[in-house]
């Protein structure tokens, strides 16, 4: 098992992927390591599985508003012809579609303050995992 610094481990948080394969590498070795299967141990490779979705959830809503307002956007611009006469419908749809590209930009700025919560439980669980696994390998050694 690669034993990790916390720092590190961070980083592994805040990555849905790195965390994934992460967890793999870890339930691998837990079933490896142990026979007789603790409880402590199963149950944290579940809650973080669990706050890796929540945070991948987190990322698709934001998504998911960025390309409504995208749409939205597109179908403005489709109501105003190119290379019309500037015209105060123009000017209104123009300053509409600013307004919204910085709502987009707001909504993409907002992700990592919203995940920071649940990456930081995160964060503090796969340390307490990481710690488990060291105890379970060092007693798996002693015997």
């Amino acid at each position: 098992m690669k034993h990790l610094k916390y720092s590190q481990l961070r980083t592994v948080a805040e990555s849905p992927s790195l965390l994934n394969a992460h967890l793999c590498e870890m339930q691998r070795h837990f079933t490896v390591a142990s026979a007789s299967t603790s409880a402590s141990i199963r149950t944290l490779l579940n809650l973080i599985s669990d706050q890796r979705k929540i945070v991948i959830r987190i990322i698709q809503v934001q998504r998911e508003q960025i390309n409504k307002y995208r749409q939205s956007i597109r179908n403005e611009r489709k109501l105003v012809k190119r290379g019309a006469p500037a015209s105060l419908e123009s000017v209104t749809t123009e300053t509409m579609v600013q307004m919204a590209l910085r709502v987009i930009q707001d909504l993409k700025d907002n992700i990592p303050a919203l995940i920071e919560p649940v990456v930081s439980r995160i964060h503090n669980n796969l340390r307490k995992l990481q710690d488990r696994m060291l105890l379970l390998t060092k007693a798996a050694q002693n015997h």
